[in-house]
């Protein structure tokens, strides 16, 4: 799962692996003798999926201590767990920056009214001055000057209320970053998603750079093998390993994602092709030199290995043909044996349309 956030939980498991989670959560709901509607498959498939921890710690309670999984409570459980918590982090932001417009406006009105009634009594002070003794002037003077104190006084209270409020901003400011971050982010391997990939492919494309753009598609070998022999959990580990030697090997300010399943996509700028060779195959050995074991039992996964795909850009591609380039490179290095990158100037069939 794609466990962005966001207001709707997204999924990119495969079929097998969807029609694999199906087959375990039937029968926990019918345990509990819950009807399959979407909120009570929801907290099964979640749980079998072993996507949340707290969500798979309170229904492990539940059975343990014989207690019944109702429909009521699998709606709490769907609304703690599984809706993310997107909603309830843009209502508070929204609600600290009315709270902040509103009291910003507060202190301004506050402070104009205050100015208004300074000048208004400096005004009237001005007005009385002429043709009074001595000793009255320098009562309307004292006046004059605990008007000004007063107006000076206004003014320094409006600026502090202001830079406070200005480092709020700017906490709140930080807090939206991460709110974007973690929108782009796939909660799995913390490569960028699926999303935040398609808007950078986009924006390459609209200021291309041709012969120093690189598309590599990586895609794991066998991975349902390791499904199946392993379960998914440490297909999940799998995943998250493999996306730690991509980080290791992808150069400051270059982009990689979960592009979907164990296929993982990494883009390349202002790079040449044998730089972009080099990184694939720097990650690619890594990971088939790797001792994997099961965190369990500590039994060895076997060797994992990684099938890359490059294409580099050329002056007239568009997304698609980008892409289907880098995907028949991966295909082919599929079809030539696995554990290989191959360079789509060795294609057979390259793309054209």
């Amino acid at each position: 799962m794609d466990e962005t956030v966001s207001f709707i939980p997204r999924y990119d498991e495969t079929q097998e692996q969807a029609a694999e989670y199906l087959r375990l959560a039937l029968p926990l709901l019918a345990k509990f003798q819950l009807p399959v509607n979407p909120v009570n498959y929801a907290i099964g498939y979640h749980y079998v999926a072993g996507y949340n921890p707290a969500l798979h710690e309170a229904v492990d309670r539940l059975i343990q201590g014989r207690q019944p999984l109702t429909p009521e409570l699998c709606v709490r459980l769907y609304k703690e767990h599984i809706l993310d918590a997107a909603a309830r982090r843009f209502e508070k932001v929204g609600d600290s920056l009315q709270h902040l417009v509103r009291n910003t406006l507060e202190e301004l009105e506050s402070a104009e009214e205050r100015a208004a009634a300074s000048s208004d009594s400096l005004k009237r002070q001005a007005d009385v001055l002429d043709g009074q003794p001595p000793d009255r002037i320098a009562e309307i003077l004292q006046t004059v000057i605990d008007e000004t104190r007063s107006l000076a006084q206004t003014g320094q209270e409006l600026r502090s209320n202001l830079q406070a409020t200005q480092r709020e901003i700017v906490q709140l400011r930080a807090e939206l970053e991460m709110m974007k971050e973690a929108a782009f982010t796939d909660a799995l391997t913390g490569l960028l998603n699926r999303r935040a990939f398609d808007i950078k492919i986009q924006q390459i494309l609209q200021n291309p750079e041709p012969e120093t753009t690189f598309l590599l598609l990586l895609d794991l070998d066998h991975f349902k093998r390791i499904n199946d022999r392993h379960g998914h959990l440490t297909g999940d580990k799998v995943l998250r390993y493999t996306a730690g030697i991509i980080k290791r090997f992808l150069p400051k300010g270059q982009l990689a994602a979960r592009y979907g399943g164990e296929e993982m996509a990494i883009l390349l700028q202002s790079c040449d092709r044998m730089q972009a060779l080099h990184i694939a195959e720097q990650i690619r050995e890594t990971l088939a030199k790797s001792k994997l074991q099961r965190r369990d039992n500590q039994a060895p996964i076997g060797q994992v290995t990684l099938s890359i795909g490059i294409a580099g850009l050329r002056p007239d591609d568009t997304v698609e043909r980008f892409i289907e380039r880098a995907d028949q490179a991966l295909y082919q290095a599929k079809q030539q044996g696995r554990n290989r990158v191959m360079d789509d100037r060795a294609l057979r069939h390259p793309a054209t349309a």
